[in-house]
């Protein structure tokens, strides 16, 4: 698998640490592509954000049971094995519905729903500013990471 088929470059200005407080968002990738995830990861590391992995849907909810309220936004594709990324978003929706979610695929550009919620969706292979740009919403700021209850970033 070519990496760069993934990614189509790109800037972003995105930053994860939240200024006031020294806090760093955390987000959740969930890939089964290991090469994929990583990649993936690693952008988002050097925009500061720290992130956690994991390869589908069981061990995701594995992961944010761990973390106890820590993560701030997941990023999961659709098409994995054992839990995939709707199952997934359905099972967020019981547990945590305030947790945003952002759905990734190669497969289709048809928008999910889940649970009567239309959620969000990035095409593969996207911009790393594509991708940023989901993330200051699905945060909701407009510069990086923070919201309501965290403040923006640099």
């Amino acid at each position: 698998m070519r990496l760069g088929t993934w990614f189509a470059g790109g800037d972003g200005a995105a930053q994860g640490k939240a200024a006031s407080t020294g806090d760093v968002c955390t987000i959740l990738v969930v890939d089964d592509e290991s090469d994929f995830r990583e990649v993936l990861s690693y952008c988002l590391e050097t925009r500061g954000f720290r992130v956690l992995q994991a390869a589908n849907g069981r061990e995701a909810l594995a992961r944010l049971e761990d973390t106890l309220g820590e993560v701030s936004l997941v990023v999961t594709d659709i098409v994995m094995p054992a839990m995939d990324g709707l199952e997934l978003a359905a099972e967020l929706g019981r547990r945590a519905p305030e947790m945003p979610l952002l759905l990734i695929t190669g497969m289709s550009d048809q928008v999910p729903c889940c649970n009567g919620r239309t959620l969000p969706l990035l095409l593969k292979p996207f911009r790393l500013s594509e991708l940023l740009g989901h993330v200051r919403v699905l945060l909701g700021t407009s510069n990086g990471a923070g919201g309501p209850d965290r403040p923006g970033v640099d």
